[in-house]
């Protein structure tokens, strides 16, 4: 088969079946909503635009519209796959502690607890003292704008 009609065979084949590989990105979700569902102890791969914030003792996502109480920030790790947008991160960073960020990656239900019976009710958590139920492990930044100055308009960033 000749590499032009190899192309369009794929093309239809896609176009049938409703998704190929370039197509497979998660849809983006609201932060609010995978806090609610992901499981403890569980992970899953997620695209999400919320704000996050960055300083010396905190790297957190937070949903400005979320409901639900008690509500909680997300720790964020950063795996990145590609640098794409992140020095443009490092920039806004540098005049503010919050950006706007849609990103790609790993997120992960509390950690589930130690196996040893003296830890029976060891309550799992992610981030600097053990900060957030939730976290994120970003691998591809999609978009870094500026954000507003509070998630909540609070000044709290938990």
């Amino acid at each position: 088969m000749r590499p032009a009609s190899r192309a369009a065979g794929i093309m239809a084949m896609c176009a049938r079946v409703g998704a190929c590989h370039a197509q497979n990105k998660p849809a983006v979700s609201s932060l609010c909503s995978l806090q609610e569902k992901v499981a403890d102890g569980e992970h899953i791969s997620v695209r999400v635009s919320e704000v996050f914030s960055a300083g010396p003792e905190h790297s957190t996502l937070d949903d400005p519209g979320c409901a639900f109480v008690p509500y909680e920030s997300t720790w964020v790790e950063f795996d990145l796959s590609t640098k794409r947008n992140d020095k443009k991160l490092r920039e806004l960073l540098e005049h503010s502690e919050q950006v706007y960020l849609t990103v790609e990656g790993d997120f992960y239900g509390r950690p589930l607890p130690d196996s040893d019976p003296r830890l029976k009710a060891f309550q799992g958590r992610w981030g600097h003292l053990s900060c957030c139920g939730t976290k994120l492990v970003v691998h591809i930044i999609r978009d870094v704008k500026a954000a507003p100055a509070s998630p909540r308009g609070d000044g709290s960033h938990n």
